[in-house]
């Protein structure tokens, strides 16, 4: 059996009153520059960035040879070896006009590896000339300034001072 949007409107209607027809609109007809994050902040947290990884960076780093640091900085995901997987829609790089399937072969001049792109951003928050970003693409080689001038930057949870923590009790281990 089939059900059209009336039909789900009508029965979490019936489950609880409610202006789910506008509810479903506000978030699916429109876009935002944001993640939704008010059930976060109603649980009483926000996100916030830090320069340090945070557990599930980690651990991506560590099963996966994956380095997320600069998804939140430069806009790229990367494998280990440079390989780009993807790149953040309007992000520092994407202006810069890179895009998934290129490799990364050097950073400022430099043979990439994961640390020299991390000194690279690193040292871009008192340089403020662009990342030069050197790429292998279909067996070109391509050159990319990439204008960003920050600390590399982590997503973090942080406690929302004086709010209860809802989060925590409904992430909380099911009492048998």
């Amino acid at each position: 059996m089939t059900y059209t949007y009336p039909d789900i409107v009508a029965a979490l209607n019936r489950v609880a009153p409610y202006d789910w027809d506008g509810f479903w609109h506000r978030l699916l007809d429109r876009t935002s520059t944001h993640a939704p994050l008010a059930g976060i902040v109603r649980g009483g947290w926000k996100l916030a960035y830090g320069e340090k990884p945070n557990e599930y960076e980690k651990a991506l780093v560590a099963t996966r040879h994956v380095m997320l640091a600069p998804w939140f900085t430069l806009g790229l995901r990367l494998k280990n070896k440079g390989a780009v997987t993807d790149v953040l829609w309007n992000g520092p790089a994407f202006k810069a006009g890179m895009a998934p399937g290129m490799v990364l072969v050097a950073v400022d001049g430099e043979r990439f590896s994961p640390a020299v792109l991390k000194r690279a951003i690193a040292a871009s928050v008192t340089d403020f000339a662009p990342i030069r970003l050197t790429v292998k693409n279909q067996g070109r080689v391509e050159r990319f300034s990439v204008d960003y001038h920050g600390p590399l930057k982590y997503p973090q949870l942080v406690r929302i001072k004086g709010t209860p923590d809802y989060l925590d009790q409904i992430l909380a281990p099911k009492k048998a």
